[in-house]
């Protein structure tokens, strides 16, 4: 079974035979997971580094633990979810199973058939809510990255967005019902090649090593939108003879990457 993750806050380098301390509402989850001395845990601090540790004991509200090995996990993929807002909490869903499953950062989208719209006063806490899912599925996920939450976007600034990142030679895909291509198609001259990959830490900013897909709301995307963003430099894709909902389709798109490129081998 594997070791339950914790987040520790900017932690200093420290080496094996280290003393660590958790604190704060971190350390109050796991007095709630009954967590002891002798147990082993996992305390991550959301960008790759891991350190494995037995617990020492509790020292008031604080859990002290000793460090038994250490592990930096630099990936050369960084997965970028672009996800339309969504009502019933779907969009929430899309991000937390998209973490689940490898995604490095989340930008929301307010797209022109938006049900749900991120107005300026709410921009913050929709980022706040996001990010507070996402670092829930990481811990549960067992990961070390906890992915990077954008303020939302609309469309025009993602036309930009998706202009400067293929500029920069990242991959971007529009999940599409109209695609005359599948992502499978597109993955599998690269699945002849597999390259090892880490999944995990990543750097910051548009680079080579980005793969992103957008996904719409549950309107979709709109015809001005879809051309606006293959001009940018935006592949149109489908996933497959069914039509999915916008919380599922992302997470679907990541998992068929994951797959070709053999990182769940």
């Amino acid at each position: 079974m594997t070791s339950p993750v914790f987040y520790l806050e900017n932690p200093a380098q420290v080496a094996p035979g280290s003393t660590l301390v958790l604190t704060g509402a971190e350390a109050k989850h796991a007095h709630v997971m009954r967590i002891q001395a002798g147990d082993q845990i996992d305390l991550v601090d959301g960008n790759g580094l891991r350190y494995q540790v037995t617990v020492s004991g509790w020292q008031g509200n604080d859990l002290q633990a000793t460090v038994d090995n250490v592990e930096t996990e630099t990936p050369s993929v960084r997965f970028v979810l672009v996800q339309g807002l969504a009502k019933g909490g779907r969009d929430e869903q899309a991000l937390e199973t998209a973490t689940e499953v490898g995604v490095h950062r989340v930008v929301p989208w307010e797209s022109q058939r938006s049900i749900v719209k991120a107005v300026a006063q709410k921009a913050q806490k929709l980022q706040q809510k996001w990010t507070e899912v996402t670092k829930a599925a990481m811990k549960q996920s067992r990961r070390s990255y906890w992915p990077e939450v954008d303020l939302p976007v609309n469309s025009k600034q993602l036309i930009k967005q998706v202009q400067e990142a293929t500029a920069a030679g990242a991959t971007v895909y529009v999940l599409h019902e109209s695609a005359t291509e599948t992502l499978t198609a597109k993955l599998r001259p690269a699945a002849s090649e597999p390259k090892p990959v880490s999944t995990e830490a990543a750097p910051t900013g548009p680079t080579e090593s980005e793969i992103w897909f957008l996904v719409g709301p549950e309107g979709g995307i709109t015809d001005d939108e879809l051309d606006a963003l293959t001009q940018a430099g935006a592949q149109t894709v489908r996933l497959g003879p069914t039509v999915l909902r916008a919380a599922t389709a992302g997470t679907v798109a990541l998992t068929l990457i994951q797959g070709f490129a053999g990182h769940w081998d």
